[in-house]
């Protein structure tokens, strides 16, 4: 199943989703990294997710090479599972220390 196309230096690429949980899905080479294009298909499923369960966009767009850049803290070209966890840990934080919206 392709789940996302990315563009990436304009130019179009596809990655399939493959089957499992977490970080391993999205790792489709199995490198133990995501690359920029494995990276751009899990954003978009999630997206397509929130989508679907009536969830509306961020308000903010956020530039996909910036962002794959602050959570590739090595600077490696991949994101890590240990990376990716240190970011979702971040924006929890973040979610539990804003004022709440009312």
């Amino acid at each position: 199943m392709i789940l996302g196309i990315a563009l990436i230096s304009g130019t179009a690429v596809m990655a399939q989703e493959k089957p499992g949980k977490g970080f391993e899905k999205w790792d489709t080479n199995g490198d133990g990294g995501l690359d920029k294009i494995e990276f751009a298909a899990m954003k978009q499923a999630h997206a397509d997710r929130r989508a679907e369960n009536g969830k509306p966009a961020p308000e903010k767009e956020v530039n996909p090479d910036k962002q794959f850049a602050r959570i590739d803290t090595d600077g490696n070209g991949l994101i890590s599972k240990e990376e990716l966890a240190a970011k979702k840990e971040q924006a929890k934080e973040r979610r539990e220390n804003s004022p709440k919206k009312q």
